[in-house]
């Protein structure tokens, strides 16, 4: 029992760090750099209260929520934790945004916290299945990753000029100019499809690296 305690503590004072880590990285580089895409530094006391209070409340939920029976839901917590919600409340506490703004994500980080906390279990697929079938699940699997990176290549080559970019100081410049570029539909759905499910794939070798 003190194992586990030792863990929510240990789990909570990352995510503070991690936050603290965020915000540094949003003011002294992001805001600089993308104040024109409106990352701004227009921080008051009051929302800036706001946000961390918003940020500790959730994440205890969160962590009690990661803390659950159930290792999918907990993956899933976590990520969105991270690449989310963390971010969001970094924004609030810069940037002025409508009040119906704040509150409609108030309510909905807090409904999808208490909704993971009371999720049942959820098996699409059995475990005898799981066993029987074990290896051409993971081909099947393995192959929609390979179609998702072929694409993404594919794009790259023939649309981008193919360059490797290592720089995060431009990200958004290069989201923009993505954007604009004009490919086929069907590689506009597999790449909108690749957005949805590479944190799903994400939370898929977590959980095989838990086991």
């Amino acid at each position: 029992m003190k194992i586990f305690k030792h863990q929510r503590i240990s789990l909570f004072l990352f995510l503070v760090l991690y936050r603290i880590a965020q915000e540094m990285y949003y003011v002294k580089f992001i805001v600089p750099i993308y104040s024109y895409a409106g990352y701004i530094n227009d921080a008051s006391l009051s929302r800036y209260i706001i946000s961390w209070a918003f940020f500790i409340g959730m994440a205890l939920l969160f962590i009690k929520a990661m803390f659950g029976k159930d290792r999918f839901w907990s993956n899933v917590s976590f990520v969105l934790l991270l690449l989310k919600f963390t971010p969001l409340t970094i924004l609030l506490g810069y940037i002025s945004y409508e009040k119906a703004y704040i509150v409609t994500n108030f309510i909905f980080w807090f409904m999808f916290v208490v909704l993971c906390n009371n999720m049942p279990s959820i098996k699409i697929v059995s475990d005898d299945c799981i066993e029987k079938h074990n290896r051409c699940l993971k081909n099947l699997f393995y192959i929609v990753i390979g179609l998702f990176v072929i694409s993404v290549l594919y794009i790259s080559i023939r649309y981008t000029g193919f360059h490797l970019h290592t720089s995060l100081f431009d990200v958004y410049d290069i989201r923009f100019e993505q954007r604009e570029n004009s490919y086929p539909t069907v590689f506009r759905y597999i790449l909108a499809a690749s957005t949805l499910l590479c944190p799903l794939v994400i939370c898929y070798f977590l959980d095989k690296k838990s086991a």
